[in-house]
């Protein structure tokens, strides 16, 4: 029971430092808000979380005009961008990709994701040389990643306070992101 408690400590901070860091960028296309009820929040925290984003309604009004609405449990969390080229543009022609299935999708999982957030040096090696607008990371394939590091022990590399519960009194870097599971 204690491991579960970790378990849901764990996702619920991650969850947050998405929210505070990574949704500045990152997609999440394939979850809706109901997709957290159960796991990192309660039914009413999600309802609120929702509630704050406007959404357009599938239909509109008498006059053809959009109807904006409070998001709801059925709805997928916002996208950053609203299309391809708007993301492009905003990230020096780099598409950053979604992370719904990011975990899934990368060989080690989470503690590829774990590595790659955490791993980046404060220099590349000696004799590596990285092209303008690119950052080297050993954790990613090829070293050198267009994402600088956005992470820092004390606050996040966007200016952004943490200004979520359990982010606030986090110091390091290690502390903010989600625990590695033990290898058994």
């Amino acid at each position: 029971m204690v491991l579960k408690g970790v378990l849901i400590g764990s996702l619920r901070r991650g969850f947050q430092v998405y929210q505070e860091v990574c949704s500045a960028c990152h997609s999440l296309n394939r979850i809706a808000w109901r997709n957290l009820v159960g796991v990192t929040h309660t039914v009413d925290e999600v309802k609120a979380m929702a509630e704050e984003v406007e959404y357009e309604d599938e239909e509109p009004d008498e006059q053809g005009n959009v109807i904006k609405r409070p998001g709801k449990l059925s709805d997928y969390m916002p996208k950053p961008y609203p299309n391809e080229n708007a993301a492009r543009s905003g990230n020096a022609g780099a598409l950053p990709p979604d992370l719904s299935l990011m975990v899934k999708a990368r060989h080690g999982g989470a503690d590829y994701v774990f590595s790659l957030l955490t791993g980046y040096p404060d220099e590349p090696p000696p004799g590596v040389h990285m092209l303008e607008g690119l950052n080297y990371n050993p954790y990613f394939p090829g070293g050198a990643i267009a994402m600088a590091r956005v992470l820092f022990d004390g606050k996040t590399g966007s200016g952004m306070k943490a200004d979520f519960q359990d982010l606030s009194t986090m110091k390091t870097v290690h502390q903010r992101l989600p625990h590695r599971w033990p290898r058994t």
